[in-house]
């Protein structure tokens, strides 16, 4: 399979609960995640969240990405924990079928799309909240989204 260029797009700011979330969206083709697709996804990332937002070391911050794939349906979900510690869970269904978003096997973590967010929101972090120009700022984190065709 070749690589092509993917659209991906900051969807929404999301806040479940207690949790501040930015929500991506990746389509293999050039319109967003359908909302058959992308309602799902947030009830189930809502459900894998912990209940308790900022207890643990938590932030109560994160990122979900929701990926419309030629093959398959995938939603990953990943929040801040400690300074530097990120918590990821992917989740996968068949394209194709009636969306059944299931957990994936251990030790799979997203396919060269999904990197991509997940690259900027590690920048994002460490320019917003391990920068040595400032305090940690938890709303320039938020604020900083990632849109391209890459």
């Amino acid at each position: 399979m070749k690589y092509r260029a993917r659209p991906i797009r900051f969807l929404q700011h999301w806040t479940p609960g207690e949790w501040r979330l930015k929500v991506y969206g990746i389509s293999a083709w050039s319109k967003p995640p359908p909302p058959e697709l992308v309602t799902p996804a947030l009830a189930l990332a809502e459900g894998t969240l912990p209940a308790r937002a900022t207890e643990e070391g938590r932030h109560g911050v994160g990122f979900c990405g929701i990926h419309e794939g030629k093959n398959a349906r995938f939603m990953f979900v990943s929040w801040w924990g400690k300074l530097y510690e990120l918590n990821h869970y992917l989740f996968r269904s068949p394209r194709g079928a009636t969306i059944d978003l299931q957990p994936v096997e251990r030790g799979l973590i997203g396919c060269t799309w999904d990197l991509h967010i997940i690259n900027f929101e590690r920048d994002a972090w460490l320019a917003s909240m391990m920068g040595e120009d400032g305090e940690p700022n938890l709303e320039t984190y938020l604020a900083a989204t990632f849109n391209a065709d890459t």
